[in-house]
């Protein structure tokens, strides 16, 4: 589905307190400093509108989160959902105090620039929720779980630093399966059917509940760093 732009989000974005723009960073990001913590590292790779992100920060306060967006547009919107999610767990007077006292940021970056971002084994998981098919063959190098992809993550994952990966489009799935196979990864838990599932801990995303009630079944796998 074409995004329709908003015209000036770029500039919005840079000129944004609420997000870390990829474009004024000149070296690795210092999770410490930003974060004043050693708390693990979990990032959202296409955070989309943030539903996800802001809440399972919410729920895990002693991990530090990171949501990523490339869309402007789209990034706009997360940074409205954080807004919200800053006022309902931080007592303060001003959004760059807020912004502190949370263990959540938000980023505005490209995916394939992660490992001139974060340094090599700094991040304890990843999420990708819903990726973008790509459902031609000749643009299969563009998902998220192909192997010009997985060879970043791997290169800024901790040992046993693990992705967990969602979505409703079973010819992404099964080609993430394959992909992480042939990877220096090991699938730890995978299902066909998560909600389904009694004993997992599931936090939704916005496709998550838009297409879990259309009746699609929701497809989930976990991998290890190995």
């Amino acid at each position: 589905m074409r995004l329709r732009h908003i015209i000036g989000a770029e500039d919005t974005i840079k000129n944004s307190p609420y997000c870390i723009d990829e474009y004024n960073i000149n070296y690795f990001l210092d999770l410490k400093d930003i974060f004043t913590n050693d708390n693990k590292i979990a990032l959202e790779l296409g955070m989309g509108k943030g539903k996800f992100i802001c809440d399972i920060a919410s729920k895990n306060k002693n991990t530090n989160f990171i949501g990523i967006e490339r869309y402007a547009t789209i990034l706009i919107k997360a940074i409205e959902n954080y807004k919200k999610y800053l006022l309902n767990i931080v007592d303060t007077s001003t959004p760059l105090d807020a912004i502190k006292k949370s263990n959540l940021r938000l980023m505005y970056a490209d995916v394939k620039n992660l490992d001139k971002i974060f340094y090599k084994n700094s991040v304890d998981t990843i999420y990708l929720n819903f990726s973008d098919p790509w459902p031609k063959k000749n643009h299969s190098n563009r998902r998220l779980t192909s192997t010009p992809f997985l060879d970043i993550y791997y290169n800024i994952l901790k040992d046993d630093g693990n992705i967990e990966f969602k979505t409703d489009n079973i010819d992404l799935f099964n080609f993430s399966v394959d992909t992480i196979k042939k990877h220096k990864f090991e699938i730890t838990y995978i299902t066909y059917d998560l909600h389904n599932e009694t004993d997992i801990d599931n936090t939704l995303t916005e496709y998550e509940e838009k297409f879990s009630k259309k009746g699609n079944k929701i497809y989930k796998l976990i991998s290890k760093k190995i």
